[in-house]
């Protein structure tokens, strides 16, 4: 059905008001009962400011929906990276202070940057989410799922295909592929509806950034004397300028980054976008 909201100034209101799914009240002429009764106080008892409200309110809304996707979808494929591969007979992929580095790398800047995203165009044209509709639904499971699994399957196949280098080389490059990865992932994940090339790659210049330094500190040179051993946690251009087998390497890390931004820049619109809002109108 359709949602009810109501409006009034008066005391007489005020148990209506309680019983509608919206109650508004003036903030200026409206009587401390009916400021009390209301879910929502016009401060300048302007309606155009309940429109402005809404429409903020979805875009915090879907920006809790992107964070949540990114971060459980990368920490899936975080998950599935480190306990699959004793299980197939492969060496540890990750030393414990890689995934720690990771986590650090990517779920810090990228994911503050999906707070501050612009409402996406169309967003007041949606209808309404069922009362008490939660943030995880269907899309999101496939989602999540889909992406961790994707993300996860480029980084152990990495790391089998590099272990011809040497072990420290080929974490080094597994590692490499699972954080540009997750950065190809948040910046598919920036649009609910419609794709992220709608809304402009450099639209939101937090993200930019973030991305940036994220990359940045990614190739960079980190050495790990844990366990007695020297492990390079992002020297992945070394590798690639230090060793011919490299470059196929770098080739295949930067196909497997590429399929994860397309899938979350295309698949948006086949995983998410037909569960949004079901069953609100």
């Amino acid at each position: 059905g359709w949602g009810a909201a109501l409006t009034g100034e008066g005391v007489k209101v005020a148990p209506a008001r309680k019983a509608a799914d919206i109650g508004v009240a003036m903030g200026t002429k409206g009587t401390e009962v009916s400021k009390e009764a209301a879910d929502m106080v016009l401060a300048d008892d302007n309606y155009a400011t309940s429109v402005a409200a809404v429409e903020e309110g979805r875009r915090i809304y879907d920006n809790i929906r992107k964070f949540v996707r990114f971060v459980l979808g990368g920490n899936l494929g975080e998950i599935l990276t480190v306990f699959l591969a004793p299980l197939i007979g492969l060496p540890m992929a990750l030393l414990p202070i890689q995934i720690l580095w990771v986590n650090l790398l990517t779920d810090g800047l990228p994911g503050l940057a999906l707070t501050v995203e612009r409402a996406e165009p169309g967003v007041m044209k949606r209808p309404p989410l069922k009362p008490g509709a939660g943030v995880f639904d269907l899309g999101m499971l496939r989602h999540v799922v889909g992406a961790g699994t994707l993300i996860g399957a480029l980084t152990l196949g990495t790391f089998f295909v590099a272990e011809r280098l040497g072990l420290a080389e080929s974490r080094t490059l597994a590692f490499t592929v699972l954080t540009f990865a997750q950065m190809a992932h948040v910046t598919g994940v920036r649009a609910t509806t419609g794709s992220t090339f709608r809304l402009g790659l450099l639209s939101n210049r937090f993200m930019v950034v973030a991305v940036g330094l994220t990359v940045v500190f990614g190739v960079l040179d980190i050495p790990n004397f844990a366990q007695g051993e020297f492990a390079m946690l992002g020297g992945f251009l070394t590798i690639i300028l230090s060793k011919i087998a490299g470059f196929p390497l770098a080739a295949a890390a930067a196909g497997a980054v590429l399929l994860v931004f397309l899938f979350g820049v295309l698949c948006e619109r086949v995983l998410i976008a037909p569960f949004y809002g079901r069953g609100s109108q």
